[in-house]
């Protein structure tokens, strides 16, 4: 509480934002759970009261989502009421949203060794040979995004088989791109 934020979400809820930790790191706190600051005899009630809860990550592989749920502590999680969650609760974040970088462009359309389907990608730095990430494509193709405009390297394949392509010296063939929104989306 009234430590200096940045860039509430849009629920505009307090004690959200962007803020630096303890540590000088910066964080990010989507949504938190506060206590009333009642008293109750009753230690069940007195953990509701204090703001005590549960968390679950439903992953959908599919969708390549994960929606981040906080239920109060005394809540019927089947009973399909709103209010079981805390304020700003639930929330779904796509995958490709969550790296924590901004883009800078795109590499040419990669594809896969014939026959190898959601194919593992790997896109390095080609002067260190430095992993930059790597995923798991949907199909057999995928367009690597990248951080800087020096030349890289993509192999996309199987890792069971040891079955990949490789292409070398790729650079950004689509300019300068917008960083994908990463928060409360």
């Amino acid at each position: 509480m009234g430590q200096p934020h940045d860039h509430r979400p849009e629920h505009n809820l307090p004690n959200t934002g962007e803020y630096l930790d303890g540590f000088g790191h910066p964080t990010y706190v989507y949504a938190v759970g506060n206590p009333q600051g009642s008293h109750d005899n009753d230690r069940y009630k007195m953990a509701e009261l204090r703001a005590s809860g549960f968390g679950l990550v439903r992953l959908d592989p599919e969708q390549r989502t994960y929606a981040c749920e906080a239920y109060r502590f005394l809540c019927d999680v089947k009973d399909g009421n709103k209010n079981n969650q805390f304020p700003g609760w639930p929330l779904t974040i796509k995958q490709m949203d969550n790296y924590g970088r901004a883009r800078r462009g795109l590499l040419p359309r990669c594809t896969a060794p014939e026959g190898v389907i959601n194919p593992v990608v790997r896109v390095r730095t080609e002067s260190t040979g430095e992993l930059v990430y790597a995923i798991r494509a949907h199909g057999n193709d995928f367009v690597p995004f990248v951080f800087d405009d020096t030349p890289h390297t993509v192999e996309i394949g199987d890792p069971e088989t040891d079955r990949w392509n490789v292409v070398k010296g790729l650079r950004i063939e689509q300019g300068l791109i917008p960083a994908p929104a990463t928060r409360g989306a």
